[in-house]
């Protein structure tokens, strides 16, 4: 298969703009389409306009809150784990059990690996010792990696941060799935394709930012500038772990019936690479 996913780090060395470095844990991907079709409002991101017209599965009226219901089903489906059951509702799981009855689940693992990819990253950008300091997730979706790392590393302060909608969502399912939510984990509500992260931040600099399936929601400009705010919220020697993704050759073909599907129930994506 030739379809795969980036993941991109950039550090903050201050006395240098930041340099990325491609890591080896390139994982398949299939939801990579082209340019966004609706247009864009300058005070509302395309992740966060109003799409209910796409909504034909009432997973929510932005295509955030959409993309963030068919991820959570397809984890649920390819990771069964409390956490997973409780972040997922049964129209992001029909979503998902379409999308594997039209592929294999090789073309769809890219979902927990990429996860697992991000995670050890984090740990490997943390160092030995994270003791005071703070992990930022943007763009979180119902992702429990936040919730499992806070609970796996007590010292370290975890932020997410993504869409009002999808923050308020995430916090009554973790409750009503009685999902323990430790001390150290806490919840910003977003739009950071407008809002400088510094701002959400209160201009606290952070050690790690990570944004997970994000920057193919944004055109290249708009991915350098959120980029580049991301690095303005960084420590000296902090991190920002992102994934741009790209299909190629068999792997796209094969994938191309489920791209499909994605883009009906969510948006198209803006940031693809062919």
């Amino acid at each position: 298969m030739n379809s795969f996913e980036n993941t991109v780090t950039m550090e903050n060395n201050q006395a240098s703009p930041p340099k990325e470095v491609l890591s080896s844990g390139a994982v398949a991907s299939y939801v990579e389409a082209e340019a966004i079709r609706e247009v864009s409002s300058p005070n509302i991101s395309p992740i966060a306009q109003d799409t209910t017209h796409q909504n034909l599965l009432g997973m929510g009226r932005t295509a955030g809150q959409r993309t963030a219901e068919v991820f959570a089903g397809l984890r649920a489906e390819l990771v069964p784990m409390p956490e997973t059951a409780a972040l997922a509702r049964m129209s992001g799981r029909i979503a998902a059990r379409l999308m594997i009855s039209l592929t294999s689940k090789k073309v769809l693992n890219f979902v927990p690996v990429r996860t697992d990819s991000f995670a050890g990253l984090i740990k490997q950008a943390l160092g030995q010792d994270s003791t005071g300091k703070v992990l930022v997730e943007i763009g979180s979706g119902f992702s429990p990696r936040g919730i499992t790392l806070a609970k796996k590393i007590p010292n370290l302060q975890v932020i997410e941060i993504d869409l009002a909608d999808v923050i308020e969502e995430k916090r009554k399912r973790l409750e009503h799935g009685n999902i323990a939510i430790p001390s150290n984990i806490t919840w910003k509500s977003a739009d950071l394709g407008v809002q400088p992260l510094a701002e959400v931040l209160g201009h606290q600099r952070v050690d790690v930012v990570t944004a997970e399936g994000l920057m193919a929601y944004f055109s290249y400009p708009d991915m350098t500038r959120i980029a580049k705010n991301v690095y303005q919220s960084l420590k000296t020697g902090g991190t920002f772990i992102a994934d741009v993704g790209f299909m190629d050759g068999q792997g796209a073909q094969e994938a191309s019936r489920i791209v499909q599907i994605f883009w009906r129930y969510t948006s198209s994506m803006a940031g693809a690479v062919y």
